[in-house]
C-alpha cells in the first residue's frame, strides 16, 4: 500500500484546477471557475491577469466535499448558457459507474458544438490499494473483489 497519500481528490483536484488557471492568467487568458454536484454550487465571471487569481482562490475555496449524486445534464447545461465565446472547458471528474459517464458525455453534446472539452478523470488510490493488496483472510478477500469490480467498472 502507499504510504502517503496527497489529500481527498476534490481537494487534489482543485489545487489542479488553480494551477491550470494561474498558468492561464500569466498567459493572457481568461478564466473561470464552475462547480457543481446535483446542480451548480460556485460558479465566477471569468477574469484576466495575474491579479485576479486572488478572485479565483475565493471562489474554489466554497467548492466542498458532497455525498449529492452528480447531475452532468443540468450543470453543463447551465454552463453552456453562460459561454459567450469559443471556449476550453476543463472538467475534473471521477466516474462512479459507466452510466455516470454515459450520462455526462450525452450532456456534452451542445457544448462540443462550439467549445473543446478536456477531461480529467480522478484516480480512486484507496479502491486500487485494496485491489492490489494481498489477502490475508477472508474479509480481505471480500474487499479487493469488491474493490477491483468497483474499479473495473468506473473505468470501463
Amino acid at each position: 500500500m502507499r504510504a502517503a497519500r496527497r489529500g481527498p481528490r476534490v481537494d487534489r483536484a482543485v489545487s489542479a484546477a488553480l494551477l491550470t488557471a494561474y498558468v492561464a492568467l500569466r498567459d493572457g487568458d481568461r478564466v473561470g471557475f464552475f462547480g457543481f454536484d446535483s446542480h451548480p454550487r460556485v460558479s465566477s465571471n471569468t477574469v484576466s491577469g495575474p491579479r485576479a487569481f486572488a478572485t479565483l482562490q475565493r471562489v474554489a475555496a466554497e467548492i466542498d466535499y458532497s455525498t449529492a449524486e452528480t447531475n452532468y445534464t443540468f450543470a453543463l447545461a447551465t454552463l453552456a448558457t453562460g459561454l459567450h465565446r469559443r471556449s476550453l472547458i476543463v472538467i475534473f471528474t471521477e466516474f462512479a459507474d459507466t452510466i455516470s459517464a454515459e450520462l455526462m458525455l450525452s450532456a456534452l453534446g451542445p457544448l462540443l458544438k462550439r467549445h473543446l472539452v478536456l477531461f480529467i478523470v480522478l484516480r480512486d488510490e484507496d479502491l486500487e490499494d485494496f485491489a492490489a493488496a494481498d489477502p490475508r483472510g477472508p474479509d480481505d478477500v471480500v474487499r479487493a473483489v469488491t474493490a477491483a469490480s468497483s474499479s473495473a467498472s468506473a473505468s470501463s
